[in-house]
């Protein structure tokens, strides 16, 4: 990470916030928004309307918001990388301080200002079970979706079932989903790379308390203590898959399981040069 060797300059950095779905970055992101609000801070805080990575997140998650905002979500899509390609800036991007979204890495192109990265990255198999409930809550509760029934009852299975599947068809819905927002390739040996040589800050999602703590000292914007938003409520508290299943799911996941533990280790050392420098 780039941290220590990086000035924090708002007229030359962006800090953009790759969200990875259920890492609490939703929470984080309130916090911010909260924090430069109060600060006062020229242009705040922008979620960006664009797809995300294509994983079983997109292959299985289809609640009501997402298909309500697909066809925003394509025509900012279009209209970002048009301006790209003629060699204009992201006009979107150009007057705010922090923006987020659920985007690869390399999906954003800026003209006028450099990204400083964040990102928080959560242990891989209760990152799928908060996704798989939290799913089933927006399913469940959607009036309008498309085949709503059908999906509802296929919503109604168990997570162990919901897993199974997942693991027959891991070749057309890739497990590695928190790698792939940061290469295409989606192995753990790329997306190391990328974080170690291109990142502000990378986190676990246990660790965010500190996060925002080094991250508000880095921007110069005092951030006060996180707050949970958009969480799941049908999770059975303390519920854990078999310890059968947690096997297989950690050895599909190797590469995503990989890059939890080095975001860990490099949190850690970089907090604890900190804290005695």
């Amino acid at each position: 990470m780039i941290y220590e060797r990086t000035d924090y300059d708002p007229a030359r950095h962006l800090v953009l916030f790759i969200h990875i779905r259920k890492t609490g970055g939703s929470s984080l992101g309130a916090q911010l928004a909260d924090a430069l609000a109060a600060r006062g801070a020229a242009g705040g805080y922008r979620r960006l309307r664009m797809q995300g990575v294509e994983t079983y997140n997109q292959g299985w998650r289809r609640a009501h918001e997402h298909l309500r905002r697909r066809l925003q979500h394509l025509r900012d899509e279009a209209r970002e990388r048009g301006r790209a390609l003629l060699g204009l800036p992201n006009l979107a991007l150009d007057s705010v301080a922090v923006a987020s979204g659920h985007v690869r890495v390399d999906s954003i192109g800026l003209r006028r200002r450099e990204p400083l990265m964040i990102t928080l990255v959560r242990e891989p198999v209760d990152r799928l079970v908060s996704e798989y409930f939290f799913t089933r809550d927006r399913v469940a509760g959607a009036r309008r979706l498309p085949g709503s029934e059908k999906k509802k009852q296929a919503w109604a299975r168990s997570f162990e079932d919901y897993a199974q599947m997942l693991l027959e068809r891991r070749d057309a819905l890739p497990l590695n989903g928190q790698c792939l927002y940061f290469s295409r390739e989606g192995s753990f040996e790329a997306a190391r790379r990328v974080i170690d040589e291109r990142f502000l800050l990378a986190g676990r999602t246990q660790d965010m308390a500190r996060f925002t703590q080094l991250l508000g000292a880095k921007l110069g914007i005092p951030m006060g203590p996180p707050r949970r938003v958009n969480k799941g409520r049908s999770r059975p508290e303390g519920y854990a898959p078999p310890a059968w299943l947690r096997a297989r799911l950690e050895e599909a996941m190797a590469d995503d399981m990989a890059l939890y533990e080095h975001v860990g280790r490099e949190f850690a050392a970089l907090d604890a040069r900190i804290t005695h420098s």
